[in-house]
């Protein structure tokens, strides 16, 4: 909030409350909301909207985006406007698994956890064959190496037995606890249950039934959605096994899901799989600058506007301060709040209330320097080759080998959906600057 108590936030309450480079929840979306779409140049979330308000049937979703243009925010401010007519289960793959070594399996597990842990918070009676249905299937011989990660149980959750929807709870969610906290059990509870699994999907499927009919018979609703988040940010080795390799049984699920998906995989030369099994939504970046350069206006006052939302113009020194951080984001919102962290401690720091241009140079030096360390590894060369032929093009487009794409990925290229073109992110565009001039000087 800009105000308390009817007295000016500082700075430093600023930085506490607003400048946390997160995305808006539904507790803080009234307060902090801006629709930016017309700076994108389209609006993905009206056509999903329309899409779930006249489905007659499942809507298997990909979402994607460049990371921290604000797909979360918009995802779940989605929800907060479906939730009248669907009953939304949203969970972080983030959150909940280890992102670094996902595996498809370890969502199906999640899943389950999920929907148990909604029946109960929803009240949701669910039908006790099908639980002992379940149970049963968590005991069977072949899942036997999986038993050790689940024993005693019964004792942590305060049951006396095993039975019902609390131990089944307990149960998958002990093995979601497993898989994220050691590599080898999540090997082991992987390749066990990869031989069960066409039933665990089933039983998965039979879970949402119950939870839709009970929706739509005792709470006058169309149904069930699933979201999965933060699926776009794992890395892309494994992001590709995930979608490429299993997009059968990601499609699965008998209900409407949305899962994120990796910028680069919608430009990945597999992505007809991807197409021919899913629809694919695409978030646009904000526009800054045009193809050519120039300033993009509208863009740039509708991101002045989002930032006046969490930081009062008068904690600037200059009210031009604030286009700098714009400009230099290259229309990525979360490299705005990060930058804007940055400069109000360093503001704080030097003792002064205001954000001044030695503050904004600060955070400008901070975010090219991270950048700097993404282009790095064994393809460093063929990076930097595609970022100065980019930097050099009047057309502005790039083919996709996987350098272009782990370029997409890490946000060094930055894609603009409305004209369909491409760019250096601004902060890579000062390296490859800073290249070509120590090149000139040799």
């Amino acid at each position: 909030m800009l105000m308390d108590a009817g007295k000016p936030l500082t700075l430093e309450e600023v930085i506490r409350s607003n400048l946390k480079p997160k995305a808006l929840e539904a507790s803080n979306l009234e307060q902090f909301y801006t629709d930016i779409s017309a700076g994108r140049g389209d609006n993905p979330m009206k056509v999903l909207h329309r899409l779930f308000e006249d489905a007659t049937e499942n809507q298997q979703i990909l979402f994607s985006g460049y990371t921290g243009c604000g797909k979360t925010t918009e995802l779940n401010k989605l929800q907060k406007e479906l939730e009248t007519d669907y009953l939304v289960l949203n969970y972080s793959v983030q959150q909940e698994l280890n992102m670094a070594t996902l595996n498809y399996i370890e969502l199906f597990i999640t899943t389950m956890e999920k929907l148990f842990q909604l029946a109960q918070d929803s009240e949701i009676p669910i039908n006790e064959t099908l639980l002992k249905s379940i149970i049963s299937w968590t005991e069977v011989k072949d899942l036997e190496k999986i038993k050790v990660f689940t024993r005693g149980i019964e004792v942590e959750a305060g049951l006396e037995t095993k039975i019902g929807l609390p131990y089944l709870l307990a149960f998958f969610g002990k093995m979601r606890a497993s898989v994220k906290s050691n590599y080898d059990n999540k090997e082991t509870i992987t390749q066990t249950i990869k031989h069960r699994l066409p039933e665990l999907v089933q039983h998965c499927n039979d879970m949402i039934l119950e939870i839709k009919n009970h929706v739509i018979e005792h709470q006058n609703k169309k149904g069930l959605i699933i979201i999965v988040e933060d699926l776009d940010k794992t890395p892309l080795e494994f992001a590709e096994k995930v979608f490429f390799e299993n997009t059968p049984v990601l499609c699965s699920l008998e209900t409407h899901i949305i899962y994120t998906l990796p910028i680069s995989l919608v430009y990945h030369p597999k992505s007809n799989v991807l197409r021919n099994n899913f629809e694919i939504f695409d978030l646009p970046m904000v526009k800054v600058k045009t193809k050519e350069g120039e300033n993009f206006e509208q863009g740039r006052d509708l991101l002045f506007k989002l930032v006046l939302k969490r930081v009062p113009e008068f904690l600037f020194e200059q009210k031009e301060l604030i286009y700098k951080f714009i400009d230099l984001s290259g229309g990525c919102i979360r490299d705005i709040f990060i930058m804007l962290n940055k400069a109000a401690n360093t503001a704080l720091n030097r003792g002064v209330l205001k954000i001044g241009e030695q503050d904004f140079q600060s955070a400008r030096s901070s975010l090219i320097s991270g950048y700097r360390n993404t282009i790095s590894g064994s393809s460093v060369s063929k990076y930097y080759k595609i970022l100065e032929n980019l930097y050099s093009s009047n057309e502005k487009q790039v083919e996709n080998p996987p350098e272009v794409l782990d370029l997409r990925h890490n946000l060094c290229i930055l894609g603009y959906n409305g004209e369909n073109w491409v760019d250096l992110h601004p902060a890579v565009r000062v390296i490859i600057e800073e290249r070509l001039a120590a090149r000139a000087l040799k």
